[in-house]
């Protein structure tokens, strides 16, 4: 059934003018970092396809996805920001002990500051490999935003990831030419391995957050 109704999109966006196809582009970038499950790659690798053709210029291109992803990152890191401030202002109604308990030491200052020091140290890579993983660039912008991360630098560093990852997907639509359908093949399984991966860590990483929480308040 996506499949289908991916197929469709694509028909959808073949029958458009170069004009129309970049703001389709512009558009998907955006919805990419707000609604993952959306097939932003798989438009960004037919746009390689079409540039195979001379339906779109490199450049053009290049800049009409670049400015797409920056305003769905904007729209997450400031969503992030908002959420921290819900959190602050009614954790204190979460019913489930423990869920409010790790709320409060998310939201806690020290537990801020170790963010935001972690982030001034490793965030920025971070932040630039997400591009490499749909699994993964969803949530970056938003822990950038509640991690208060320097909008400049995040930028910057998203910027930097974008423009390589889009790269690499526009080349491989324009270098396979008629079988660029290949790639999403091999998308497909390195989304599904990096994605199961960061599951199992997050699980480990809650499993682990549950016993230790068990440990300091034991139930009486």
């Amino acid at each position: 059934m996506i499949e289908q109704q991916v197929e469709e999109i694509i028909a959808y966006v073949l029958t458009l003018p170069t004009v129309g196809m970049y703001w389709f582009l512009f558009v998907s970038t955006i919805i990419e970092n707000l609604f993952p499950p959306w097939p932003g790659d798989t438009m960004i690798v037919l746009a390689g396809f079409l540039m195979a053709h001379d339906a779109v210029d490199p450049l053009e291109l290049t800049l009409v996805t670049l400015a797409g992803n920056m305003v769905g990152a904007y729209i997450m890191y400031f969503a992030g920001e908002g959420l921290l401030a819900l959190a602050r202002k009614y954790h204190a109604r979460i019913g489930w002990s423990w869920a409010r308990i790790q709320v409060e030491e998310l939201i806690s200052e020290e537990s801020m500051d170790r963010t935001a020091h972690w982030f001034r140290k490793w965030g920025l890579w971070f932040v630039l490999l997400s591009r490499f993983s749909a699994g993964i660039r969803f949530f970056v912008s938003i822990v950038a935003g509640i991690s208060r991360t320097n909008l400049i630098l995040f930028s910057i560093s998203f910027a930097i990831g974008v423009v390589i990852w889009n790269s690499l997907l526009l080349y491989g639509g324009y270098a396979l030419g008629e079988n660029w359908r290949q790639i999403l093949d091999w998308l497909r399984v390195y989304n599904i391995v990096v994605i199961s991966l960061i599951v199992l860590a997050t699980l480990g990483y809650l499993y682990y957050r549950f016993r230790k929480g068990q440990s300091a308040h034991p139930p009486v």
